[in-house]
């Protein structure tokens, strides 16, 4: 029988049905780490319908753009953070950035990368804010302190590999 520390059969159901969450937001960071070492030589790369953009703006907005609705997103989350139906928002969440990720690498500008990584880094900060939010409900105040570092250590290590 497969174990993993945090993960024993006599787990509650409640903690067990955590393991997806835990996995697809990891999934989820790793998928968007891969493309962020590249994405500047990606975006000079493409061309402009506006021409209105300099290769270094060109190179670097995707990135700093997506940084920035995801801090959008964490600061606006919790004025309109529903109590219930979090799940269904996470995974809406976690879709859009997964459709905003292809949309990124099939986009034919700048313009449209630049959009889908807009969209991506509010989808991302929303998805991170409700997984934080489920992760640490799910535990009684005490173990609260271990299971942020949990979180902090999925967030980290997916993009452990990038140069």
């Amino acid at each position: 029988m497969l174990t993993l520390k945090g993960y024993q059969p006599g787990m509650t159901a409640h903690r067990q049905r955590l393991w997806p969450i835990k996995l697809s937001f990891l999934a989820l960071v790793a998928a968007d780490a891969v493309g962020v070492s590249f994405l500047p030589v990606y975006a000079r790369g493409l061309g402009q319908v506006w021409g209105l953009l300099s290769p270094e703006a060109a190179a670097g907005l995707p990135v700093s753009l997506f940084w920035l609705m995801v801090a959008a997103a964490q600061l606006s989350v919790p004025l309109w953070l529903p109590e219930r139906g979090q799940r269904g928002l996470t995974r809406a969440a976690q879709a859009t950035v997964s459709v905003c990720l292809l949309g990124a690498a099939l986009a034919p500008s700048v313009e449209a990368l630049i959009l889908c990584r807009a969209i991506a880094g509010f989808a991302y900060g929303v998805a991170m804010i409700l997984v934080q939010d489920a992760l640490l409900r799910a535990y009684p105040p005490e173990a609260r302190t271990e299971r942020r570092a949990s979180i902090l250590a999925c967030s980290s290590a997916a993009p452990w590999p990038e140069p």
